[in-house]
């Protein structure tokens, strides 16, 4: 190593046990000092966030001066440290309104049984679950609402016979008339029995071995109602004689009434037999009834077996005709019409009616001084264009018992109508009709 002759003038001085000292300005720092570091100036830059304290007391404690140490910050809190909704489970707090009212979506439903309740006998729902609705229920024999029904205390066949009697158990009194009678006096009890028939038969029912006055009624109905309104037709036989009812039902649910009139109570038999529809056009007796074709009162709605009323007078508003269904101008040609289930085989005297208003207009037709009582009266409206009188298109009729039968209609503008005056069961007589306009 090279030494300069001035470094060397100064080693010997120093040597010689001088001292010379180097001072900076009055900064009390030595420059030159590389002891001092950094570390141990308290420079907030040099020194992470949490270790700055303004006092002795660790950060976030109690006593802890620094604002925003004293309210935990959510940033240094973890998040699952708060209860905050969104980080607490829906299961940590017990839901009151579903643990005790279970929703029945929460609940399947297969696993709550449907329990049985009282039969209620006027909404239309088995809800006992006993496989019968309303009044066919056995808990509604004595209910209000249920008078004029019947209950079925079961189901004949075709081909069926059952002995019984109205009083036995199942019978019920809640029908003292039928729509198909025109009076009332059934206040005896009556028993039921349901036909069920899934093709057009020819039923007969025969109601034997009778000790009192019971009569024979059969009602059509669904599988859930049977209503002594809906009465088709029936046998009333007086005292003890068998009962018979011959007819010709398309497939449907049937009620079979077995009724004791005038309160009266006895033992039967009830026999119902089904055989194949009358055919109208083929010659042969195919009911076994010893009628064929258009003989047999089954083809009576038949097309080519309807017979056909004549118009033998003429009606206008405000007249007043006597006449007779035994004179000169009736006929013996309908038995039968689309209004009624009366057999209607006496003579029949038939009227021509126009109507002469340019509008719609309420007619009444009436019949009164009365030979019998039997006498009944039919209102056909004109459909065809060839303007026959045709009994199958009746649109009113009126077939009590009393001293007088009305019938009335709107009719239409410039319109024609027949209005018959028929015998019930072969009867005949005299009488007067009139036509009442506005």
């Amino acid at each position: 190593m090279k030494i300069t002759p001035f470094a060397m003038a100064a080693l010997v001085t120093m040597g010689c046990g001088s001292t010379i000292e180097h001072y900076t300005e009055d900064t009390g720092t030595d420059a030159e000092d590389t002891d001092v570091t950094a570390d141990t100036a308290v420079d907030g830059m040099d020194v992470p966030a949490d270790t700055i304290h303004t006092d002795s007391t660790p950060a976030d404690t109690a006593g802890d001066t620094v604002a925003f140490d004293t309210a935990p910050d959510p940033f240094d809190v973890p998040p699952d440290t708060m209860t905050d909704p969104v980080d607490v489970p829906i299961d940590s707090t017990p839901d009151t309104v579903l643990d005790t009212s279970p929703d029945p979506i929460d609940v399947i439903s297969d696993d709550v049984p449907i329990e049985p309740v009282p039969e209620v006998c006027t909404n239309g729902i088995d809800d006992d679950i006993d496989g019968r609705t309303d009044c066919m229920d056995s808990d509604c024999l004595a209910a209000e609402a249920c008078a004029g029904t019947c209950y079925p205390i079961s189901t004949i066949a075709c081909s069926g016979t059952v002995s019984s009697s109205n009083t036995a158990a199942g019978a019920t009194d809640r029908i003292d008339e039928y729509s198909c009678a025109s009076w009332v006096g059934w206040e005896g009890s009556e028993v039921a029995y349901r036909l069920n028939l899934t093709m057009r038969r020819g039923v007969t029912m025969n109601l034997t071995g009778l000790t009192a006055d019971m009569d024979l009624f059969l009602l059509s109905g669904t599988p859930t109602v049977c209503d002594a309104d809906d009465c088709l037709t029936r046998s009333i036989a007086t005292d003890t004689n068998p009962e018979l009812i011959s007819t010709t039902l398309d497939p449907g649910t049937y009620y079979i009434l077995v009724d004791g009139y005038s309160g009266a109570t006895s033992p039967f038999t009830l026999t119902v037999t089904c055989a194949a529809p009358e055919n109208c056009s083929n010659g042969s007796d195919d009911d076994g009834d010893g009628l064929a074709d258009c003989a047999d009162s089954d083809c009576d709605t038949f097309p080519a077996c309807v017979s056909l009323c004549s118009p033998a007078g003429v009606l206008s508003c405000g007249s007043s005709l006597t006449g007779n269904t035994s004179a000169m101008g009736a006929t013996d040609v309908v038995d039968a019409y689309s209004c009624t289930t009366w057999p209607e085989t006496g003579n029949e005297f038939t009227y021509s009616f126009a109507s002469a208003s340019p509008t719609a207009m309420d007619v009444t037709f009436t019949i009164d001084n009365l030979s019998s009582t039997y006498l009944d009266l039919f209102v056909i409206q004109v459909t065809s264009a060839d303007a026959t009188c045709n009994p199958m298109q009746c649109t009113g009729s009126s077939t009590t018992d009393d001293s007088s039968d009305s019938v009335s209609i709107r009719t239409t503008a410039g319109s024609t109508y027949f209005v018959v005056v028929d015998g019930y069961a072969e009867t005949t007589g005299t009488y007067r009709i009139t036509a009442t306009c506005p």
